[in-house]
């Protein structure tokens, strides 16, 4: 094959074997333009405008948090404090009886607790959650050292 390629430019004049190289160089620069500058050049863009994109993103949470961190931690809003109420009392191990709302507050029943987890419990919710309590009313049960205690507990936390 290439005896072939040589016998043929060996015909060929000088100014035409100079014509065939120019061609073969122009050839050559455009291949190497359009497979691999263009794509490396697209690449790079790209790769700057996500660099560019990530950049304001963290700083827009920077900025956030820098925010949240600058505000007091509120008091749960009355639609959150019935979950908190359940799964905190359920993390000590408290089965409500009874939950329900009552005017500035929620009303709440536990029947047969143990009081050292009763008063445990109470204190997590004003400390940890903000949600104090307003009234209490707590009976020993006779016949075992459990308690039964009708309690409302503020629905926004502390005024």
């Amino acid at each position: 094959m290439m005896a072939v390629v040589r016998d043929w430019l060996g015909g060929l004049s000088p100014s035409e074997r100079l014509l065939i190289a120019a061609a073969g160089a122009l050839a050559a620069v455009l291949a190497v333009t359009t497979l691999v500058i263009t794509p490396l050049r697209s690449a790079h863009r790209d790769a700057q405008l996500s660099y560019e994109s990530a950049a304001r993103l963290l700083d827009e949470v920077r900025a956030g948090v820098l925010q949240a961190s600058q505000q007091p931690r509120g008091a749960p809003g009355a639609a959150d404090v019935r979950g908190v109420v359940t799964r905190s009392a359920l993390a000590r191990g408290l089965a409500i009886a009874r939950m329900s709302p009552v005017e500035g507050g929620l009303s709440v029943r536990l029947d047969g607790a143990d009081p050292a987890l009763l008063y445990a419990w109470l204190a997590e919710l004003e400390r940890q959650h903000r949600i104090p309590v307003q009234r209490a009313s707590i009976r020993v049960n006779d016949a075992a050292a459990t308690v039964q205690a009708d309690i409302v507990l503020a629905a926004g936390g502390p005024a």
